[in-house]
């Protein structure tokens, strides 16, 4: 346990039989409890296994580690994330077993899918795919603070969006932040085909006697490279320090996907 300015943060490990059924020590589920003054939040980290027979049991088990921190949340605020590469029709694709198991957990949990509310559910791309794989589920004390789901797509490290909550008066201050443009490369419009050619007539030249260090020679390849960069691929700008927030949800929205997933629920119930 550590604790901090009158913040106490605290790893709940498994039960020693959960631990030994899941693995627990390859960070498939990781949950802290945090606690300040009055108030305690629960954050739980998962990561399910990609659809197939081979994961299928192992997940399983997971979602039945979560129910029982359900049982130790109690009336606490309880946040779940993840990459859980489950399909739940969120894109009108079709739902998967671990979409299934998802959906199934969320009805026994209480726990709402705050991704029914982003207006582009898309969380993975890679190429020309797209697929909403990635989740936030939040239980009843944490959703009645009006807490709402964004996603930020111009961090450039992974081939998942970054996805998030904010909840409370923090909404309000993050609105408050002001707004600064930043460039990223313009990828989606890059002539790809100019830029392998003015790398190759580019790169052998240029590289000789960049630097006499490995830091100095590294950073003259950079520079080599973000060269043809500018000419061949561009670049847009973007906005940062703001949370972009959608102003198009309200109840009539709320209660479409309530039925929605009501549809969904009697459609698993025959395929079963």
């Amino acid at each position: 346990m550590k604790e901090k300015a009158g913040r106490t943060i605290e790893e709940i490990n498994p039960t020693s039989d959960i631990e030994n059924q899941l693995g627990y020590n390859k960070g498939d589920i990781v949950t802290v409890k945090v606690r300040e003054q009055k108030e305690v939040w629960w954050v739980t980290v998962v990561y399910m296994g990609v659809e197939g027979r081979g994961n299928q049991e192992d997940n399983r088990k997971l979602f039945e580690a979560m129910l029982k921190i359900k049982e130790k949340v109690g009336r606490d605020k309880w946040v779940i994330m993840g990459d859980m590469n489950g399909h739940i029709g969120l894109m009108e694709e079709r739902v998967n077993r671990n979409g299934e198991m998802l959906l199934d957990f969320a009805e026994m949990s209480g726990c709402r899918i705050k991704n029914w509310e982003l207006e582009n559910p898309a969380t993975w791309r890679d190429r020309n795919n797209e697929s909403a794989i990635d989740y936030i589920l939040v239980n009843e004390s944490v959703d009645r603070q009006g807490c709402r789901i964004w996603k930020n797509e111009d961090v450039d490290i992974s081939d998942h969006s970054m996805i998030g909550i904010t909840c409370g008066k923090h909404r309000e201050e993050n609105k408050a932040k002001k707004v600064i443009w930043k460039e990223k490369w313009d990828v989606k419009n890059a002539n790809w085909i100019e830029y392998c050619r003015g790398m190759e007539n580019t790169m052998p030249g240029d590289t000789e006697g960049i630097g006499s260090t490995v830091s100095e020679w590294e950073q003259g390849i950079k520079n080599v490279i973000r060269q043809e960069a500018k000419k061949a691929i561009g670049t847009k700008k973007f906005k940062i320090g703001k949370t972009r927030l959608k102003g198009w949800w309200d109840k009539e929205v709320g209660q479409a996907i309530r039925d929605r997933k009501k549809e969904n629920r009697k459609q698993r119930s025959v395929a079963k």
